[in-house]
Formats: C-alpha cells, structure tokens, sequence
C-alpha cells in the first residue's frame, strides 16, 4: 500500500510502522506512530489512496495515541496484535507489559533497576506466596510458558494451538485486572526493596 502513496512522508511512515510492527520494536513504534498521527493531523492530501485509507490508518493511530508509558503500549500493542490473529507478538508484548510495568514502578521510586531482577521478583516466592501478587505470578507463567512454547515451535506436549489462541482474550483480561489495575503494585518498592530483589 505504500507504494500506492505519492506523499512520501505517509508512504514512508506507513511503511516504518509495517516493518516496525513485524519486528516488534516498541520506542520506534511510538515515534512512528505519533509521526503518522501529526502526517494525517496536518495534511489535507487530495490523493485518493489517502482519501480512502485515512479512517482505517487513523483508527489504528488513534489506538495507540495518548499512551505515554512503554508497558501500557506493550499491552494495546498486544490487545492488536490478539485482535488480528498474530498471537505470537500478542504473547511476547503481554509477557513484555508484566515486566515492563513492575519495573517502571521501581523507576518511578528512582530505583535504577534491572529487568532481569523484576522477572526474578515475579518468579520467586516473593510473587508466588503472597496473597496479593499470586494471581499475577500464576497468570504471568502461564503466558510466559505459553510465549516460550510458541517461540521454540510448539514442541511442548502439554499446549495446544487451538486452547492459546482460544484463550488470548481471557489472557488480556487478567493482566489488566493484576497488572495495571492493581493498585497494590505501586507499594511493591516499598514492601520488596531493589536491594532485598
């Protein structure tokens, strides 16, 4: 399609966010993104490939306009990528959004943080014992158990293709409700400090 654009700075960004959204990049999407946001703000283009395409390309910037955090982003990009059947991205930026939203609010407390820790957080006893992170710590393995199996080809007897992509919705529901409607993660600094993760 971008081809089809004789404005270059459209086609060009169309193109971007394609390639982008293919290999998963979140801080080149946002960019891309809130540059497709400014490119159909600001041109009034007569053409009509634009003219035809300006609401679906519109509808899908606008999904993702006024997201300012990078877990938050993981998790509309995931909500996209569930809605139009690429479950495998879909899985990768869920699992991502956990990771991502844990260790954003150990940055918030100017905990300068490393995310290999916030996965050893959600995995340890810490996560798995507690009352008000053990449905996040069950929810969270099992996608990421789910991303692992699809990333090394769906060798694991124990999955099946039709129940992960069943289920994907179910997924997104969760993660919203534990991750960022939990309110109780925002004590996680307090309660579990950078130095005892």
């Amino acid at each position: 399609m971008p081809d089809l654009i004789s404005n270059e700075d459209i086609s060009e960004s169309i193109k971007n966010i394609s390639d982008i959204v293919n290999i998963n990049y979140i801080t080149d999407f946002k960019k891309e993104i809130d540059r497709l946001n400014y490119l159909l703000d600001q041109n009034r283009i007569p053409e009509q490939v634009i003219k035809y395409m300006q609401p679906f390309l519109k509808s899908f910037s606008d999904r993702f306009k006024g997201i300012n955090s990078n877990s938050q982003l993981q998790f509309a990009l995931a909500e996209w990528y569930f809605d139009n059947k690429r479950f495998t991205q879909g899985y990768i930026c869920l699992v991502e959004s956990v990771i991502t939203r844990i260790w954003e609010i150990y940055r918030d407390k100017h905990f300068n943080i490393q995310r290999k820790r916030i996965k050893c957080l959600i995995n340890g006893s810490t996560f798995k014992e507690n009352q008000k992170y053990k449905d996040l710590y069950k929810e969270y393995n099992i996608i990421r158990n789910k991303r692992n199996n699809i990333a090394h080809a769906g060798y694991d007897d124990n999955n099946n293709y039709r129940d992960d992509i069943r289920d994907a919705g179910n997924h997104l529901k969760r993660i919203r409700k534990f991750v960022f409607n939990n309110r109780a993660l925002e004590k996680l600094p307090d309660e579990f400090p950078y130095n005892k993760i």
